[in-house]
């Protein structure tokens, strides 16, 4: 997909209003990732993050270090 389209994934806007789970769901989709791999790819990223109890939160209100973990 980002050949396809050329998309700047650095450019703010998008991330703020999307949780955890589909910011990773969404990177995943850039870099074709297959589905069932990227299913178990995004549990194990919130596990070790620590945010598999906030893993439908916005990324905004997320801590900072989160953020850069992501």
């Amino acid at each position: 997909m980002k050949k396809v389209t050329g998309l700047l994934a650095e450019s703010p806007g998008l991330y703020d209003k999307l949780s955890a789970h589909e910011f990773l769901e969404f990177m995943g989709a850039l870099y074709d990732v297959p589905s069932d791999v990227l299913s178990k790819r995004i549990d194990a990223l919130l596990k070790l993050f620590e945010l598999s109890d906030r893993r439908d939160d916005r990324l905004y209100p997320l801590r900072f270090k989160h953020l850069v973990y992501l």
